[in-house]
């Protein structure tokens, strides 16, 4: 017991904000932990009156160690790994480019090639991974025969210095967007695939030589509950495979085995006014799993993180009361905890990228920026059903290449965000900073700072949900016991 004590304690928690400086939203989409115990983030930043692709480099504490970018590189970066020799890989791309930049960078984020791919019509390169060979195989999807839509997923790959060896379009009825495309244990690919006019998400398996394994259908029964956004595809440690996207208006996670059939399959409603969508998943050490994604409200969307058991059990979930947009990167951290990127809800400077270094419940220590949410967790495993299939892998004409400009540095704006409200408890017991006072009628809160507050009954119905003000806030209450979180802190209350 004293052993997980302390390394609890010992988890490092902040946030900040990362920014060019211009007055436009920015955001991140990749995120990975590197082998220094740093980050690397690839983001899309208004650096200039053109949107740029950055990427940074971070200590383990969140502070700058290098960044760089491209006047070249219009569009945000979609992908990034860590590479065999220590350096850095990715794709920059968006849904509607005419072309993708694919690049490589030493480990102290010198460039060492970027290659610039383009085809007949409209090519996205979404995501990449290394391959044995120490080449890459990247993934997206284009209007190949160059007459517009339907728009087929298309697999490059590339030698260890970016130059072409061979493309492959998986061709399938309807409209296409792949967007997740993972290395398996066994040496092969696997790729999560969006198709539009079905609402059907795909898994399309190839082995060690590249040539078609398996492929396999998900289906939804039910209206709306079409299956949309592959946006997360993972091999799980049973090398199985995990897939997060939406179900009609609901976060949707499916967990397969090592074949491709069905598991389990859950929803997650949030209560959001127009749904919830996952954007990133990862198992954890303990077998379960972590979903980044959203609750799309009325006006805004709101970041929402979520941990389930191995047998897809709700066990915690989260809501970061600052942000904007999607936890669109999520990852666990090597000491437990968890890493995740969102917008920032700033005010007159714009809305740079945030990242997160929560510990293992997903808070940030002493902070009110995160709560507890309950949202419903809903088994819908018999309404899914997963049929094979056989997709046709042609090899497309048209593709062409060329070199294009390496990054440069430049020095982004860092601030912290989220700090402490309270640093601990008072002689009385009372946190400092928050006091929570009954009185006839209700509650009176006094804080220091604004901060989240829910409160609940005791069947765990939400009684009350707002933003505390500085100062004091009185909330008017029927008599009866309430249980209270602000924060990461919580309380119990008798009303008279």
């Amino acid at each position: 017991m004293n052993m997980l004590f302390v390394a609890v304690l010992s988890q490092a928690t902040w946030a900040k904000a990362y920014g060019g400086g211009a007055t436009f939203a920015e955001w991140v989409r990749c995120l990975i932990q590197t082998s220094d115990g740093g980050f690397i983030v690839g983001a899309g930043m208004n650096l200039t009156w053109t949107p740029q692709a950055a990427v940074i480099k971070l200590r383990s504490d969140g502070s700058v160690q290098w960044a760089k970018t491209s006047t070249e590189w219009v569009d945000p970066i979609t992908s990034i790994i860590q590479t065999s020799d220590g350096g850095y890989a990715g794709t920059v791309s968006y849904d509607g480019s005419a072309f993708s930049n694919v690049f490589k960078l030493n480990s102290s984020g010198a460039g060492v090639w970027t290659r610039l791919y383009e085809w007949l019509s409209n090519i996205v390169l979404w995501d990449i991974v290394q391959t044995p060979d120490n080449g890459y195989a990247v993934l997206g999807w284009g209007w190949v025969d160059g007459a517009g839509y339907p728009l087929d997923p298309i697999l490059l790959k590339l030698n260890s210095t970016g130059g072409f060896q061979w493309a492959r379009t998986i061709t399938i009825s309807g409209t296409q967007y792949a967007r997740s495309l993972i290395r398996t244990s066994d040496n092969g690919l696997a790729m999560g695939i969006e198709c539009q006019e079905t609402g059907s998400l795909l898994l399309v398996k190839l082995n060690s030589n590249y040539a078609l394994q398996w492929a396999k259908r998900i289906d939804r029964s039910g209206t709306p509950e079409r299956l949309l956004s592959a946006n997360s595809l993972i091999q799980t440690q049973d090398d199985g495979y995990a897939i997060t996207g939406s179900s009609g208006y609901d976060l949707f996670v499916v967990k397969l085995n090592s074949s491709g059939d069905l598991v389990w399959a859950r929803t997650v409603d949030a209560g959001g006014a127009w749904g919830e969508i996952g954007f990133s998943i990862v198992q954890t050490t303990d077998g379960g799993y972590a979903i980044g994604g959203d609750i799309d409200g009325a006006y805004d969307d709101f970041p929402i993180m979520l941990r389930l058991d191995a047998s897809g059990n709700l066990l915690w979930a989260r809501e970061y009361s600052f942000a904007l947009g999607a936890a669109w990167a999520m990852i666990q951290t090597t000491d437990g905890g968890y890493a995740a990127t969102a917008c920032y809800d700033g005010s007159g400077s714009g809305q740079p990228f945030i990242l997160l270094k929560m510990d293992s419940e997903g808070y940030i220590q002493n902070s009110s920026c995160i709560y507890e949410i309950t949202p419903t967790v809903t088994d819908v495993t018999s309404s899914v059903s997963v049929t094979g299939f056989t997709p046709s892998l042609t090899t497309p004409s048209g593709l062409l290449y060329s070199n294009w400009d390496l990054p440069v540095d430049f020095n982004p704006n860092v601030s912290s965000i989220c700090e402490p409200l309270y640093e601990g408890m008072d002689e009385s017991g009372s946190y400092v900073g928050l006091t929570c006072s009954p009185v006839p009628g209700g509650l009176i809160f006094k804080t220091q700072s604004e901060v989240p507050v829910r409160i609940y009954f005791p069947d765990g119905r939400l009684a009350y949900s707002d933003k505390l003000q500085k100062g004091e806030n009185r909330i008017t209450l029927g008599t009866g016991v309430y249980i209270w979180r602000a924060g990461p802190y919580k309380g119990k209350a008798i009303v008279k």
